[in-house]
This record gives structure tokens, C-alpha cells and sequence, in this order.
């Protein structure tokens, strides 16, 4: 028997989606819908809002924390859940784009001897530098991030 033609090239190739994969990014969109109502994200976030509340849920991640406390999912579910609401203000929404100008993000160069400078005015300890001359000693914690998430501090 022949096989029918199809003309599939340039096309999606949705094949290539891990489903489930997505689900913790549904379980989060049902806790929003029941939190803030369906589909209230897309009246628009702004784009940095969006981004903010996607680091710190990274932030939390890295941090060794898997778990939400607010909504008891992943922390994941709710990087993937921003992650789409993003892709969906650039897609449809650009008017929520708040992200500062190029111009704002422009840092007047320094030399090297001028960062040494400021550097060294401030406390070497915290900085991890132990010598001035740039040597940089990483944290010997396998999670370099988790220092930053000490909720005994």
C-alpha cells in the first residue's frame, strides 16, 4: 500500500516537545488561574515583572530549594510558567515591554587599575578576592549559589 504525500517541510515539528516535561508548567498555570483567574496573564504583565518573578523562583532553585512554599510546586513550574508569559508579552503584548533602554544599560569603561581600586575599598572578604591582583578563589561548595539562600543568616 502506498503511503499519502505530505508536504511538512519548514514546518513545526512538535515531535520534539517533552509534554511532560510541561506539566509542572500546567500545574502552575491552574494554581494562577485559581489564585489571580483564567487566563489573567494575558491581559498583559510587564516584561520586567515577568522576569523578576522568573529569577527568583531560578534564585530559589539554585539555592537547593525545589519546592515553592507558597504554592507547594516546583520551583520549576513556575520558571516555565514565566517563561511562556514572556515569550507571550513579546509575541503579542510588545506594549508591556518596560525593559530599559539600550542607552540605560551602557557602563562607562573603567580601567583595570580603577577596579582594583574600587574593589579594594571594599571589604576583600566578602568579595572572595585574595589578592588584588584579580586571583579568585570559588566557594568549595559544589552549589555556589546555595551561601546565597542561608535563611539563618
Amino acid at each position: 500500500m502506498e503511503m499519502a504525500t505530505r508536504h511538512n517541510e519548514g514546518k513545526l515539528k512538535w515531535s520534539l516537545v517533552s509534554f511532560e516535561a510541561l506539566e509542572p508548567m500546567v500545574k502552575g498555570l491552574e494554581f494562577g488561574a485559581k489564585k489571580y483567574g483564567i487566563d489573567n496573564w494575558k491581559k498583559g504583565l510587564p516584561t520586567t515583572e515577568v522576569c523578576e518573578s522568573m529569577l527568583r523562583h531560578i534564585f530559589a532553585y539554585l539555592g537547593g530549594e525545589d519546592i515553592d512554599p507558597e504554592s507547594g510546586l516546583p520551583h520549576i513550574a513556575h520558571i516555565q510558567d514565566n517563561a511562556m508569559f514572556l515569550g507571550y508579552m513579546d509575541l503579542k503584548m510588545p506594549q508591556f515591554d518596560d525593559r530599559p533602554t539600550k542607552q540605560d544599560w551602557v557602563i562607562n569603561p573603567v580601567t583595570l587599575e580603577e577596579f582594583l581600586q574600587e574593589l579594594q575599598a571594599k571589604d576583600a572578604d566578602e568579595t572572595n578576592i585574595t589578592q588584588m591582583g584579580g586571583e579568585y578563589n570559588p566557594p568549595k561548595d559544589k552549589r555556589p549559589f546555595a551561601p546565597l539562600f542561608d535563611k539563618s543568616k
